[in-house]
């Protein structure tokens, strides 16, 4: 895998989870965002938009930036 370059933001998400039958099940609660240097998912908070961070995983601990803005679909989210 290489390095992202400093340039490389990474944008925290809303995601939406889905049921066997590819219905929405529900959304999560909070963003994460995924470090491309792991590959796993960790929470973002608002204060942290924008941000030069390193990730927080234990077993990382790579510098990362978020972009300062989020993907939510909040404009079509339901409650399932």
């Amino acid at each position: 895998m290489t390095e992202p370059y400093p340039e490389q933001r990474l944008c925290p998400v809303i995601w939406g989870h889905f049921d066997d039958n590819g219905a929405l099940d529900h959304w999560d609660a909070h963003l994460t965002a995924l470090c491309p240097h792991c590959g796993q998912r960790f929470p973002v908070r608002d204060d942290m938009l924008g941000q030069q961070i390193v990730c927080p995983l234990d077993s990382c601990g790579k510098a990362l930036q978020l972009n300062p803005f989020v993907v939510d679909s909040g404009k079509n989210r339901s409650e399932a």
